[in-house]
Formats: structure tokens, C-alpha cells, sequence
């Protein structure tokens, strides 16, 4: 019976990514040389120069970190922003409020009824 093997994905760092596609950039070695002395899969190198090459100080940021966003936000932005979510919020406490106020008079009057 054969057994499979169970191969983990490998994992490199930044650094190691950007002196890859550094010596690519540099017109030193062609990509598919650079891929193959490093133990890299083939057309990993080219998916890594294309995000260096779309934002070079963001790339590689790291395992489960986000890129940092480029878009930068206006002040008074911000601040209509965080009064819309407050607005929303005593919305909803108000809606709430009223589901409560409304159904307390129909016992009231239901008990009196009876």
C-alpha cells in the first residue's frame, strides 16, 4: 500500500523576496534562472515582481497582515463618517424603543378588555 506525503506549502520572508526580484529588476539573471538556484515554483517569481512593482515600500507585508491602504482619508471625512455611525445607532435604539412602547398599550388595553 502506498502512503502519501504530505508536503507543506513553503513560506518565504520579505527580505528573501525582494532580493529575488531585486536580481531580476537589476537585469542580472533571467526569472526562470533566478526561480530555479532559489527552489522557487515556477511563475511565483513573476506574481511577486508584479505586486513589488505595484507598490514597492507595501509588498511582502507578512503571513496574515494586510497591505497597508494607500488612500489617504479627509479629516472632515472621518468625522462625517463617525457621526453617521452614531445617527445609526441612536436609530436603532429609537426602533427599538418604539417596537417596545407600541405593544405595552395593546396589553394594557387587552388586560382591560378581559
Amino acid at each position: 500500500m502506498k502512503t502519501k506525503e504530505i508536503t507543506t506549502r513553503k513560506k518565504y520572508d520579505a527580505e528573501f523576496k525582494r532580493n529575488a526580484v531585486e536580481l531580476v529588476l537589476a537585469g542580472k539573471r533571467p526569472c526562470r534562472a533566478v526561480e530555479r538556484d532559489l527552489g522557487i515554483p515556477q511563475g511565483i517569481l513573476h506574481r511577486w515582481i508584479k505586486e513589488y512593482k505595484a507598490n514597492p515600500k507595501g509588498s511582502f507585508p507578512g503571513l496574515g497582515h494586510k497591505k497597508p491602504e494607500v488612500v489617504s482619508i479627509d479629516p472632515s471625512l472621518l468625522s462625517l463618517k463617525q457621526e453617521i455611525d452614531e445617527l445609526r445607532l441612536e436609530r436603532d435604539i429609537l426602533k427599538k424603543a418604539l417596537a417596545i412602547v407600541s405593544k405595552e398599550p395593546a396589553r394594557c388595553i387587552h388586560s382591560l378588555v378581559r
